[in-house]
């Protein structure tokens, strides 16, 4: 599960890296109480032959409100916002804190 803390630089790993093409990561954020949709390109600050790392500002990068999300990380094609064009990388849950 990633913790997100609001108004904080935010480290994140994932292992997406293996399966991308594009290298554009899209994610798909669903507030779960809310079932709000956000929608966002980030760009990772280092990629290794392991695992991706995103360092994730709050409001600065993604300015999500207090909860629990189910996030989608898909790889997309720098542009186009409708995740049904694209090949989905991970599936998890989030908190925003």
């Amino acid at each position: 599960m990633i913790q997100i803390i609001k108004g904080s630089v935010n480290i994140v790993g994932l292992q997406v890296m293996e399966l991308a093409v594009n290298f554009n990561y899209f994610f798909v954020f669903r507030e779960l109480q809310t079932q709000i949709v956000t929608k966002e390109y980030l760009i990772p600050e280092l990629t290794t032959d392991r695992y991706t790392r995103f360092e994730i500002e709050d409001p600065t990068d993604l300015d999500l409100p207090i909860g629990e999300y189910e996030y989608r990380v898909y790889d997309g094609d720098g542009s186009s916002t409708d995740e049904a064009n694209f090949d989905i990388l991970e599936i998890g849950k989030m908190i925003v804190k």
